[in-house]
């Protein structure tokens, strides 16, 4: 996570890299090499957490019952960078 952090052209869509798939490609790549797993796996886990932050952060800020709960997500603090870009 902290690693995508560092790219915002992985996720962060205003950004002008953000379009040129050949640079976030090689920096899946770079990632992968850090952390010792193939780049596609490293992104695929990446998008999998994205989607559970998105769904955690849509399912707090429901109205209703749902808005009352305190349900904590455990990457919820180290992906709060992303919550200007959802």
């Amino acid at each position: 996570m902290e690693l995508v952090r560092s790219h915002s052209e992985l996720y962060n869509m205003s950004d002008r890299r953000y379009s040129d798939s050949i640079r976030k490609e090689s920096l899946w790549k770079e990632t992968g090499l850090e952390m010792g797993r193939p780049g596609h796996e490293c992104k695929r886990r990446w998008v999998s957490l994205r989607d559970q932050f998105r769904k955690f952060v849509n399912k707090k800020t429901k109205s209703g019952q749902d808005a009352i709960s305190n349900n904590v997500w455990k990457y919820e603090e180290v992906m709060a960078f992303l919550h200007p870009h959802i």
